[in-house]
């Protein structure tokens, strides 16, 4: 499956983090208005099957990449004023979120060990910005706020100076990167995420690119990094670095004006994991079915979007050390 990264320029303040599995369902339900029921149940089952015919990264700020859970290389510090120097260096980089993609060519290409001593320390502490707005809950019958609770806060994120986001999809053919960004585009007129209908997750889209430097160690390569959100399925890799967290999800759209819009809660893993593979593959994961208490149709996007890498030396010194 070839690499694309898609480009989107955001327009508004959101609320709802890009994650992979809410895009999904946002251009599912896209394809499901343009292309109708029975043809969006024969797209979904695809993915049900493991067969998906595009695969999605979280959003993230473009040039900007997740941190690999990769442990550090811890240098011998032979003087006083040597282990006071890595100490500064390594709460740097504790700190860090994302790596630039100078930086994450080189943990492609196994060079990992390179990274803390030669990136400035502004490059590493990007992140969103996040902003409180006051908004009133208007009582219909007298036509104003309510006397009592009517204001709450809104918490939204955004970018200050630079307003660029990147998707990463990895597709067999050109044709569905084609028909994924006409439903992206479509998507894009209704926002993203929670309170689109009042302004947040309002978003353009400026282009698709081929991205085949992301796959240079698909030879050779003997682990693989996870760029979005997943659930691993029963014979996925075990062996690596990684952390998990509990999501509590919602249905959307239509659904979510039923009498339970919550979804079971489940565990996933986060982006920055990596796994030791004797072959790297293009995804991992699954779809998460009977996620929803009684509507047994709902499933959760799980797939995760996985680059090829090499691991640094130092890792592989470790494990013959063990």
């Amino acid at each position: 499956m070839q690499i694309y990264e898609i480009t989107v320029r955001l327009q508004s303040p959101f609320l709802t983090p890009w994650h992979a599995d809410t895009i999904f369902g946002h251009l599912a339900w896209a394809y499901k208005e343009l292309n109708g029921e029975q043809s969006f149940e024969d797209w979904l089952l695809l993915f049900k099957e493991g067969r998906p015919p595009f695969i999605l990264s979280d959003a993230w700020i473009k040039g900007l990449y997740p941190k690999p859970m990769i442990p550090p290389l811890e240098r011998a510090a032979h003087t006083f004023e040597e282990q006071l120097e890595q100490a500064k260096k390594g709460k740097i980089f504790k700190k860090v979120t994302y790596f630039t993609e100078n930086m994450f060519l080189k943990v492609i290409t196994g060079n990992y060990e390179t990274i803390l001593h030669e990136e400035h320390e502004r490059d590493l502490l990007v992140d969103y910005k996040r902003s409180v707005s006051l908004h009133n809950t208007i009582d219909r019958e007298l036509g104003h706020s309510l006397q009592e609770n009517g204001v709450y806060e809104l918490e939204s994120m955004y970018l200050p100076d630079f307003q660029l986001l990147s998707i990463f999809v990895r597709a067999e053919r050109e044709s569905v990167i084609k028909e994924l960004l006409h439903l992206f585009e479509i998507v894009s007129v209704e926002g993203f995420g929670k309170k689109k209908s009042i302004g947040f997750g309002r978003f353009s889209i400026l282009g698709m690119k081929q991205r085949s430097d992301l796959d240079t160690a698909q030879s050779g390569g003997d682990a693989v990094l996870w760029l979005s959100h997943g659930v691993p399925k029963k014979l996925d890799p075990v062996s690596g670095w990684y952390q998990i967290e509990t999501k509590y999800g919602k249905v959307g759209n239509t659904y979510s004006l039923g009498n339970n819009p919550f979804k079971k809660p489940f565990t996933r893993i986060k982006p920055g994991a990596v796994f030791r593979v004797d072959k790297p593959l293009p995804f991992y994961g699954r779809m998460v079915e009977n996620i929803h208490p009684y509507l047994h149709e709902v499933v959760q996007y799980g797939y995760a979007f996985a680059i090829p890498i090499k691991l640094p030396k130092y890792i592989e010194k470790e494990k013959r050390s063990i």
